[in-house]
């Protein structure tokens, strides 16, 4: 419980971080008079769109072609390159059968992350050249129950049922070198109580170890040396429209932009009722049924050519059933929003001298 609590909350962070090294309308929140309202990202962009066609295919690969993949996080070699995300997410995944068979999972996390390159004073401090700052939070909720399989013949047994209800949250810091987890959990899981808290640290750059096996310098570094391949012979260019239309098309799913040389450029992948129906094979005997579908994937790109923002938005329900009985149902709904652009990353001072963090091997 202990290292799925701490590396699970990492691995939100190291997502920011990965994302970073690799590459509507806000709505407000009052909980009462007596606070300030709060703003909750959305994942939703608002534009113009247009969805994109074989007609419209050649407007599309102008509007890339004014994009140079390798500075939509900024000039990376520059001595005073910088970039900060902020990283929400908001997720319920449910699988229910019976009142005696259902699986349910909510995950809450917010996390914010600045990286810039380091000067050669900072050298020996920082993640492979780059100074790494890092802060978030996450709240974890598993409800489950499992009743176990009985054969027809066992009249008179009772069968086991197995229950898990666990609430678990997690605080994590990355400073440079070391990353900080503290976290708590508490409740039922298969008839046992939990209560652990605890408090752990270890290497940051064996969290990005263990994500890139063993290459995590060799990818942070390529990262900011990042040219394109030559080109052998003279192949003719693949139109990227194209590409993504032969790709998605066959699927149900469409691609939609909206671009401007002043406001740069949006995309918008959305998933349809029919790629799921085209998807999903549940066997002969069942019958799926697509009860809602709305799960769109949002990139935008600004006129500075600068990546703004990575969203997904999903709301799905799926009902499946047997001789005209409903056996289960699936449902998946929430946000994850990343926001990229100058952010506040606040550590705790004490962090480095605090005697409660314990020093942990992840290898």
């Amino acid at each position: 419980m202990k290292k799925f609590l701490a590396l699970g909350l990492s691995a939100i962070m190291a997502t920011s971080l990965v994302g970073l090294v690799g590459c509507g309308d806000d709505k407000e929140n009052t909980p009462n008079d007596n606070q300030p309202a709060t703003t909750t990202p959305t994942a939703v962009v608002e534009g113009n769109y247009t969805t994109l066609t074989t007609e419209n295919a050649a407007t599309f690969d102008a509007a890339l072609s004014s994009i140079s993949p390798d500075k939509i996080l900024g000039d990376m070699t520059s001595a005073t390159w910088g970039v900060g995300a902020s990283l929400y997410a908001d997720l319920s995944i449910s699988s229910y059968e019976t009142a005696n068979e259902y699986q349910k999972i909510d995950l809450d996390a917010d996390v914010k992350l600045s990286v810039s390159a380091a000067s050669e004073a900072e050298a020996e401090t920082s993640v492979a050249g780059m100074n790494v700052k890092g802060a978030g939070k996450a709240s974890l909720v598993v409800d489950s129950k499992e009743t176990e399989y009985l054969p027809p013949d066992s009249q008179g047994e009772t069968p086991d049922v197995y229950v898990t209800n666990v609430n678990a949250s997690a605080n994590a810091y990355i400073d440079n070198l070391s990353t900080y987890v503290d976290y708590t959990a508490q409740g039922v899981d298969d008839q046992e109580t939990v209560n652990e808290s605890g408090a752990m640290k270890f290497a940051t750059m064996e969290l990005l170890e263990m994500i890139f096996g063993g290459n995590a310098e060799e990818v942070v570094l390529m990262s900011a040396t990042m040219e394109e391949a030559p080109v052998e012979g003279e192949e003719t260019p693949v139109s990227p429209a194209e590409e993504l239309l032969a790709v998605l098309q066959p699927y149900g799913i469409t691609v939609a932009y909206d671009y401007s040389a002043t406001t740069g450029l949006k995309l918008k992948v959305s998933v349809t009722e029919a790629t799921l129906n085209a998807l999903v094979d549940p066997g002969d005997e069942s019958v799926v049924s697509i009860d809602k579908c709305t799960l769109d994937a949002y990139l935008v790109i600004d006129a500075q050519g600068m990546l703004s923002k990575v969203s997904v938005n999903a709301d799905v329900k799926v009902t499946i059933s047997e001789a005209g009985a409903v056996v289960q149902t699936v449902e998946l709904s929430g946000i994850i929003v990343l926001d990229v652009g100058t952010v506040t990353v606040e550590i705790p001072e004490t962090l480095a001298t605090d005697p409660k963090y314990v020093l942990q091997q992840l290898s």
